[in-house]
């Protein structure tokens, strides 16, 4: 296969021009912007001047903005003037390149200028050249991306709307939502389980209608489905929640521990009363007992350590899932109320927020569906509006919130009816910014005439 030359390309005039139209002939990106600039100037786009393209581009663009593409060995172009940033991929023969100054418009692109994927919301690519790819639909497939054929090759379909972190072996194996798969990407039944660990010392900790156990490489159960919560063995021991006698028979008592350096929580994860995805409830408003009864794989994060004492006692098991010495437990886990208004404390998700706008994303729902919160986390990290724009961005109320502190910023996140409705305010204020001539590297553009100012 040959391969091209990933160039970084300056945004001169012929660039722009070319950029410009192609947005406006995909109705992506600034293409409104673009075109009301154009009606301001009282020209199209092949009379614009490199001023006014340097004008447009301070308006609407990043000071980094810039063009990617493929270069062969005689200097052509070999992708059309649409990508403007990369997104970094671990693998010499991929490039992904999102485009129209969109975040969520990638394309995977081989080095030899095929496409392979376009228009992909999400493209993560993880080892064995397995590639996870969620489409504009939120549909997601896991991929595995074939050098010799130049293709990419399906796994499987991923439930939607569930949030995936990483694809990765271990001990030669992949769990993939329901079961596993061997190291050429063939599912080795069973495909039952609720949830999966990495295979270690040969066998893997799953679990199966709220109790874990453990498979070996063949998907035989070795260790019978019992514990409220399982670790991966190592130097032939595991450590395992030994349920109490009351949470023996239940189904749904499944109990997710997670350390994060040296402090540790707790994740409680209730039965399956309701399968309904995040999406549609994230705008309900919901009381905490309602989300216990009814949401699909709800969460709690408990603050306390080790509090486990109320459902049974942790234990070291062997691989034949013998009892090698039982851990007292400290502590109480209350399930009520008061715990979940102890996650939704305000003031320290505001917080959390103000020091990095990605922890929008983990909320509980009952904040999710506060407005006066949403506005507040917005007026103290406006980046916050990005992550809830797919959900709020047909509100007036918080995008009007949004579009005050930052026009520019907020307006392209909007849905199409408040971009309507916003257009001759959003231009107004458009017209009243003067430009900023020292990001600007051409000499005596103040005699050009063309320039609205």
């Amino acid at each position: 296969m040959q391969k091209l030359k990933l160039i970084e390309l300056n945004p001169d005039l012929e660039l722009c021009k070319i950029f410009y139209k192609n947005c406006i002939d995909a109705n992506k990106g600034r293409y409104s912007e673009i075109l009301g600039f154009l009606e301001r100037f009282k020209k199209n786009i092949d009379n614009l001047t490199e001023k006014e393209t340097v004008f447009i581009n301070n308006k609407l663009f990043d000071k980094e903005f810039k063009f990617y593409n493929l270069q062969n060995e005689q200097g052509d172009l070999l992708l059309p003037i649409v990508y403007t940033s990369e997104q970094p991929l671990q693998n010499d023969n991929l490039v992904c390149f999102s485009k129209f100054d969109e975040d969520q418009q990638y394309d995977l692109i081989e080095t030899n200028g095929q496409i392979l994927y376009n228009n992909a919301r999400d493209i993560s690519l993880f080892a064995n050249n397995i590639i996870f790819i969620q489409d504009q639909d939120l549909n997601q497939k896991l991929y595995q991306y074939d050098l010799v054929l130049s293709k990419l090759l399906l796994i499987t379909v991923l439930e939607k709307n569930k949030l995936y972190s990483e694809f990765t072996f271990s001990e030669n194996r992949l769990y993939v939502d329901n079961g596993y798969y061997n190291e050429n990407l063939e599912p080795i039944p069973p495909f039952c389980f609720d949830n999966g660990k990495d295979f270690s010392e040969g066998l893997a900790a799953v679990s199966l209608n709220g109790k874990w156990g453990y498979i070996n490489t063949y998907g035989e159960v070795v260790i019978d489905f019992q514990f409220g919560y399982a670790s991966s063995f190592k130097n032939g021991q595991a450590e395992v929640l030994i349920l109490d006698s009351k949470f023996q028979q239940p189904k749904g008592v499944w109990i997710e521990k997670e350390c994060h350096s040296t402090s540790e929580s707790l994740k409680l994860n209730f039965p399956k009363k309701h399968s309904i995805p995040l999406s549609s409830v994230r705008k309900k408003v919901l009381s905490a007992s309602e989300l216990i009864q009814q949401y699909c794989n709800f969460s709690l994060v408990v603050k306390n350590d080790n509090s486990l004492k109320a459902y049974g006692c942790l234990a070291s098991i062997n691989i034949e899932g013998k009892v090698i010495n039982k851990l007292e437990c400290h502590g109480q886990t209350i399930l009520n109320e008061d715990v979940i208004n102890e996650n939704c404390n305000i003031n320290d998700w505001l917080e959390k927020i103000t020091r990095d706008s990605n922890m929008i994303n983990f909320i509980p729902d009952e904040l999710y569906v506060n407005k006066q919160f949403i506005k507040q986390a917005i007026q103290i990290n406006l980046s916050t509006f990005y992550y809830l724009s797919e959900f709020y961005s047909d509100d007036e109320e918080i995008c009007d919130v949004a579009f005050k502190i930052d026009s520019k910023f907020s307006y392209p996140l909007f849905s199409e009816r408040l971009k309507e409705k916003y257009k001759d305010l959003f231009e107004c204020e458009t017209d009243e910014i003067e430009l900023d001539t020292s990001n600007i590297a051409l000499k005596d553009q103040e005699d050009d005439s063309d320039l609205p100012f």
